[in-house]
């Protein structure tokens, strides 16, 4: 029996078709891949970034000021030009208790409802 790299020519012909089975893109469909085409970028259409990163933060501070409030505590979002900060305050008074970055903002947002974290795809 003839070995090619140490393995007999029927498993080194198996592997290599396996192989070449294996390498179409993952998540394509056949035709693009037969084309040679693979995966193309999905259009997003009119995903503008700003307009979902505000329902997403406005989204988030909606739930935890729900959750806060019982405690007499509000969160206040400060946007600034490079940043989102939300400020953890009394309800009445000026006393700062924390502040959060927007991105942690949303994590926890994100965790309290289950999620992994924020995905952009078009869907904030």
């Amino acid at each position: 029996m003839a070995k090619l790299g140490g393995l007999p020519d029927g498993l080194a012909n198996q592997l290599a078709g396996a192989a070449a089975k294996g390498a179409a893109p993952a998540g394509g469909d056949k035709a693009s891949a037969k084309e040679g085409k693979g995966w193309v970028v999905p259009t997003l259409g009119k995903f503008e970034l700003d307009a979902a990163l505000d329902k997403a933060y406005g989204r988030a501070a909606g739930y935890l000021n729900f959750m806060l409030s019982p405690e007499g505590l509000v969160i206040e979002l400060q946007q600034g030009d490079a940043q989102t900060t939300a400020e953890v305050r009394e309800v009445r008074g000026d006393r700062l208790y924390r502040s959060y970055t927007g991105q942690d903002m949303l994590k926890l947002y994100a965790s309290q409802h289950g999620g992994k974290g924020v995905v952009a795809d078009g869907q904030v």
